[in-house]
Parts: C-alpha cells; structure tokens; sequence
C-alpha cells in the first residue's frame, strides 16, 4: 500500500481500506489478497485468493451500494466479469 501513490487522496484511501475489510471476513488481519485489484496485481500474496462465491451476501450489497449498484465498478473491485454480479443477483432474487 505504501507504493500507491493514492491518485484519488484521502477518499481513495478510505475506500481501499473499507474494501479490504470486507474481504477479510472472519480474519484478523488484511493481506495484498484482499485489496482491490489494481492494487494486488503489483504484488505477491501468499493467501489464496478469496472465491467469489465465498463472498457473503451482505458483503456483496455493502459494494454494490457504495458503487451506487454499479455492477461493473464492482466487478472490477473484485477481479470478476459484471455477468458474475449479474448471476450471483439474479440467483438471489435481487434485481
């Protein structure tokens, strides 16, 4: 994190944390593997990466909502094509 030169402040900043909090569920600390892509694709993480089908529901509308349910923001947040989104929300009834 400390390579990133935050092009968007204090606000970008905000939003990788709240990001990586949502993704680390029930762990206690935050890994490169639970940043947002354009972030982890510059470094090595030694967790597996987390599955989307893994990805809680309640975690899943906490992006959509932040993204104001832009299914492509999020699906690049998460590193999936904006059909898995789709899927995964139609699967819930959610449209």
């Amino acid at each position: 994190m400390l390579r990133w030169d935050y092009p968007g402040n204090v606000r970008e900043l905000k939003n990788i944390i709240e990001f990586a909090i949502v993704r680390i569920k029930n762990r206690k600390s935050i890994c490169v593997c639970h940043l947002p892509h354009y972030i982890r694709d510059k470094a090595d993480c030694n967790h597996p990466k987390d599955s989307f089908n893994d990805l809680p529901t309640s975690q899943l509308i906490f992006l959509l909502e932040k993204n104001h349910w832009n299914k492509t923001k999020v699906a690049k947040e998460l590193g999936v094509n904006r059909t898995t989104i789709w899927r995964r929300l139609k699967a819930l009834g959610i449209e």
